[in-house]
């Protein structure tokens, strides 16, 4: 082992010696000999070695205290992916990352923030345009006016009619193109009243339980002057 054997110690020896090495401090302090305690003991590692948290069970007596991480490389892993799991942005927070992805916040003050929740609200005038005022996530189209549901789930859609136009304002919503299933009527808000004055403001919400890939979409069938109508789509759960 000094380098004064002759002829030399082989790499094939070494790793014979050091196999056996590693068997015999197997068997000197593994939990089924007859000296562990003893050996453990002279070696001084008795506090070490009791300190491990067994692979299946156990049960830690201290706090387990795990590194910050970032969103792509959690500080609680989970499964073979690198990049999903729990970490801290910062002091006082927890976030859950997904692929690399900040999915949710839980902060300092107790509020859960859900940066990628999806969320749209845009409004349209006279002009057919849609004004585009909010669109988390990326799933409202303003050039074809569809709002794409990224996943299964309810969806909250509002729909507010403001200005100062005398007249009736007929916001249909569709679902799909269509009418939404249950509706007797596509109608989300219908002033009826051609006098009506939108100057009041007049808003209706309804929930929808939809399938990734649905759309959604306003059609008016009719519009008061000096008026618009805002829709406003959020991801419930």
């Amino acid at each position: 082992m000094d380098g004064s054997k002759v002829p030399a110690t082989s790499t094939a020896e070494m790793k014979a010696a050091l196999g056996q090495i590693r068997d015999y401090l197997a068997a000197l302090l593994g939990d089924d000999s007859d000296n562990t305690a003893a050996a453990r003991n002279l070696l001084g590692v008795t506090a070490l070695l009791d300190a491990k948290l067994a692979t299946t069970g156990g049960t830690l007596s201290g706090a387990l205290v795990l590194p910050p991480g970032t969103v792509s490389a959690p500080g609680l892993r989970v499964g073979a992916s690198a990049n999903t799991g729990v970490y801290s942005p910062s002091s006082g927070q927890i976030a859950l990352a997904s692929s690399g992805v900040q999915g949710m916040v839980l902060d300092s003050g107790g509020r859960v923030r859900k940066p990628t929740n999806p969320h749209t609200r845009f409004y349209r005038t006279g002009d057919g345009v849609n004004y585009v005022t909010t669109n988390q996530g990326g799933h409202f189209n303003a050039s074809t006016g569809l709002f794409t549901c990224p996943v299964d789930g309810v969806y909250l859609v509002t729909a507010i009619v403001v200005g100062d136009g005398v007249g009736r304002t007929l916001v249909n919503l569709r679902v799909n193109g269509a009418t939404p299933a249950g509706f007797t009527g596509a109608e989300i808000i219908d002033t009826t009243d051609s006098s009506f004055s939108t100057s009041l403001n007049v808003g209706s919400s309804v929930a929808l339980s939809l399938a990734a890939n649905d759309t959604i979409s306003m059609n008016l069938g009719a519009l008061a002057a000096a008026t618009q109508v805002i829709l406003s789509i959020t991801y419930q759960g």
